[in-house]
């Protein structure tokens, strides 16, 4: 992925991680078929990212699909921080992918449910994950932040005290998911928010989206699911424990 500049300046760097390249300021030449230099003296000055290492498509694809993204919005981010941002994308933690699997689809379902019924048109990815990986909460709004959380079929859910009841204006949001042979899967329902008008609009929700999605193991991707319901709580009023001794 390669952008032209007119002058590299002091610019000049050369980075390399374990799957990219950032080359600032790169020198380049046009050459022909055969390698022969077209015209002499014609040197343009390039930013380039390059891919050098992949394990799986979908990581070609999301690089893709995410520097033409970078191409056509005019993001304020910068060519060497979205260089970094990307970086993210293929350090995932292979851990925690089941549990990712089920979490993510808990989060994307309940922006599925309150795109659907929002009068306004709004982007609420815009509100996801804003921190990225050092997120205090998944959503984070204006008016209070929500947590989202996967429910098991007795209506249990695994929070960390101090994150919902603290002085914010916290919700706690609990998804019930279910094996379903006849539901809908990971890809399917991300596919169907992409295409939808106020879904990922921006570069910054799509890089989340990506980062997260290459975290679920390939086999989590496709198992199908069905959302059984979605309850939401605003987080002082569930409070059993008003206050904690620090012993």
């Amino acid at each position: 992925y390669a952008i032209k500049i007119q002058d590299a300046g002091e610019r000049r760097k050369e980075i390399e991680t374990t799957c990219l390249r950032l080359l600032l300021g790169a020198k380049l030449r046009p050459v022909d078929v055969a390698g022969k230099v077209i015209i002499e003296d014609n040197e343009q000055r390039f930013d380039i990212i390059q891919l050098i290492n992949w394990e799986k498509n979908r990581e070609c694809t999301a690089f893709i699909e995410l520097c033409e993204m970078h191409a056509h919005e005019g993001t304020s981010l910068s060519f060497e921080d979205f260089f970094y941002s990307l970086n993210e994308l293929f350090q995932p933690n292979k851990e925690q992918s089941k549990l990712n699997a089920y979490g993510l689809y808990c989060e994307l379902a309940l922006i599925d449910q309150l795109s659907m019924k929002s009068q306004h048109n709004i982007d609420l990815t815009d509100y996801w994950q804003l921190d990225g990986l050092s997120s205090k909460y998944d959503f984070v709004f204006p008016n209070g932040n929500i947590e989202v959380k996967s429910a098991d079929k007795d209506f249990e859910v695994l929070i960390k005290h101090d994150q919902l009841f603290n002085l914010d204006k916290n919700y706690l949001v609990a998804v019930c998911v279910e094996r379903n042979p006849s539901g809908e899967t990971l890809t399917e329902l991300i596919g169907r928010l992409l295409h939808r008008e106020s879904c990922f609009t921006t570069l910054r929700s799509r890089l989340e989206l990506n980062r997260r999605v290459l975290q679920v193991n390939v086999k989590d991707l496709n198992k199908r699911m069905r959302v059984q319901f979605i309850r939401s709580f605003e987080a002082k009023s569930i409070n059993p424990f008003n206050m904690l001794s620090d012993r």
